[in-house]
C-alpha cells in the first residue's frame, strides 16, 4: 500500500507580545489637565487682583478713594442693616453727598431716625444704575426710598463710558435675573459674556494697567537716583497718577460739541423705576449742583433740563433740581461738578427736607 506524504503545517508561534508602553500618553494627558486646572484656578484668583487693581485705578486722589464699584457693592452687601434711604448716581453722589449730615438734619426735621446711605459710581449711567437698582430691588432686605441721580452728559447719546466693567462687578451674588438683565443692558454683550466665563478677558486689563504703571513710577525712582534726572518720558504724571488708565479701561469717549438726549437710556430709567415700584421703593430723581451748566454747554443743558421734566413727569417722579443750588465758592468745589467735604455739608441742608418728606 502506497504512502501518502502530508504536508505539515508551519508552526505558529502563539506568544503574546509585551504591551504597548502607554505611559507616554497617559504622562500628556495627566500634564493637559493639570495645566487647565492651574489655568482655571488661576482664572478665578485674577478676581480679586482685578477689584484691588481697579480701585487702586480709580483713587487718583484720596477723596475718591472707595469709589469703585466692587467695594461700594461689597460694602452694601455686608451691612448689618440697609439704610432707609438710599442716594444712587455716578461720582456727584460719591462726592456731594454727606450722609451723616443729611441723616442727621433730616432726622430732626422728621421726628424719627433716618439711616441715610450712597452708592455713587465714578461715571456710572443709565445702564449700571439700571443693573444697581435691579440688584437693591432683590434683595431681602431694601430701602424704603432711593435717590436716584439725573446728570447731563450721561444721557447724551455722544458721551460712552463701557459699563462693561462695573455690571461684571456687580455679579455677585450670582443670580440668573441679574444676568439676563446686564447681558441685555450692556452695548458690549460679547466682552461681559467672555468676563462671566473666563474672568481674565476683564481681569489682565486692569492688573496690566496697574502693573505698567508701578513700572513707570519705579523706573522713575531708579533714574533719578542714578542720573539726578529724570528724562523727559518720565516726567509727567503716570496715567494712574494723572486718571487716564482709569478712563483708557472704560473706553472712554465724549464728545460735547453736540447734545442729542438718549432715549434708549432714558427708557432704561423707566425700567428702574418699575421695578423699585414693583419691590415697594419709592423713588424720587435729583440733579445736583454743578458750575458748567452755562457757556458752550448751555444749549445741550436746556435739552437735558426739558427732557429731564418731562421723563419725571411720564413716570410720575418728583424732581428736584439742584443744579444752581450751591455758588462758586472755593472751598465748597474741587472741580465743576464735584463738591469738597466742605461743599457737601453746605448741601446736606437743601438734600434733608428732601428726604425727609417723603
Amino acid at each position: 500500500m502506497a504512502a501518502v506524504a502530508v504536508a505539515s503545517e508551519p508552526e505558529t508561534d502563539l506568544a503574546v507580545g509585551p504591551p504597548p508602553d502607554n505611559s507616554a500618553r497617559r504622562h500628556a494627558v495627566q500634564a493637559l489637565v493639570i495645566f487647565l486646572g492651574i489655568a482655571v484656578i488661576l482664572q478665578y484668583l485674577s478676581i480679586p487682583v482685578a477689584n484691588d487693581a481697579i480701585a487702586k485705578l480709580v483713587a487718583v486722589a484720596p477723596q475718591v478713594a472707595g469709589m469703585d464699584t466692587h467695594t461700594q457693592w461689597d460694602r452694601y452687601l455686608h451691612q448689618p442693616t440697609v439704610p432707609d434711604v438710599l442716594f444712587m448716581g455716578d461720582s456727584q453722589v460719591f462726592l456731594n453727598v454727606d450722609p451723616s449730615a443729611i441723616a442727621s438734619i433730616a432726622s430732626g426735621a422728621s421726628s424719627r431716625s433716618l439711616r441715610v446711605g450712597k452708592i455713587g459710581m465714578a461715571a456710572a449711567g443709565p445702564e449700571v444704575m439700571d443693573a444697581l437698582m435691579y440688584r437693591l430691588t432683590t434683595r431681602p432686605q431694601r430701602p424704603r426710598l432711593i435717590v436716584f441721580e439725573l446728570q447731563r452728559f450721561e444721557f447724551n447719546s455722544h458721551w460712552h463710558w463701557d459699563p462693561t466693567t462695573d455690571l461684571w462687578q456687580l455679579s455677585d451674588p450670582f443670580d440668573p435675573g441679574y444676568l439676563r438683565l446686564a447681558y441685555r443692558v450692556d452695548p458690549n454683550r460679547g466682552r461681559l459674556l467672555r468676563a462671566w466665563i473666563a474672568p481674565y478677558f476683564i481681569t489682565y486689563a486692569p492688573i496690566g494697567a496697574l502693573a505698567q504703571c508701578f513700572v513707570a513710577g519705579y523706573s522713575r525712582i531708579a533714574v533719578v537716583g542714578l542720573t539726578r534726572h529724570a528724562p523727559l518720558e518720565l516726567r509727567g504724571p503716570s496715567d494712574c497718577e494723572s486718571g487716564q488708565a482709569i478712563v483708557n479701561l472704560h473706553g472712554a469717549q465724549v464728545d460735547d460739541s453736540s447734545y442729542e438726549f438718549s432715549q434708549g437710556r432714558a427708557d432704561m430709567v423707566r425700567e428702574a423705576v418699575a421695578m423699585a415700584r414693583n419691590a415697594s421703593v419709592k423713588v424720587i430723581f435729583v440733579e445736583y449742583p454743578r458750575l458748567d451748566t452755562g457757556g458752550p454747554n448751555a444749549v445741550g443743558n436746556q435739552v437735558f433740563q426739558r427732557e429731564a421734566r418731562s421723563l419725571a413727569s411720564s413716570l410720575n417722579v418728583p424732581l428736584y433740581d439742584l443744579s444752581l443750588a450751591i455758588g462758586l465758592r472755593q472751598d465748597f468745589w474741587f472741580d465743576d461738578s464735584h463738591m469738597t467735604p466742605a461743599g457737601a455739608r453746605a448741601l446736606a441742608p437743601k438734600l434733608a427736607p428732601i428726604i425727609a418728606g417723603q
